[in-house]
């Protein structure tokens, strides 16, 4: 499925238009609220609800955010060009 990025979408890769994207900045804040909370814990199946509280926190949003990840590249087309693909 092809998508174009929206505010909402936690786009997967690297670089500056990546880290900036407001999707990325919003996922970046939820993990450093969690942080704490994960890493003192032994327990992987508590470990695993805190990581899939930030990603259902991600899908409730209106429009609901998405994991993307891009076909073609980013370096010369931007984020909002290009093919998407939602990771599952």
């Amino acid at each position: 499925m092809s998508s174009t990025p929206h505010d909402n979408d936690v786009i997967l890769g690297r670089g500056r238009l990546i880290s900036a994207h407001p999707g990325n900045v919003r996922f970046r804040h939820l993990v450093s609220q969690k942080r704490e909370m994960y890493s003192q814990s032994r327990d992987n199946k508590f470990k695993r609800s805190v990581a899939l509280s930030i990603v259902e926190e991600i899908e409730s949003l209106d429009p609901p955010g998405r994991f993307l990840i891009s076909q073609t590249g980013i370096k010369f087309a931007g984020i909002k060009e290009g093919v998407w693909v939602c990771v599952e």
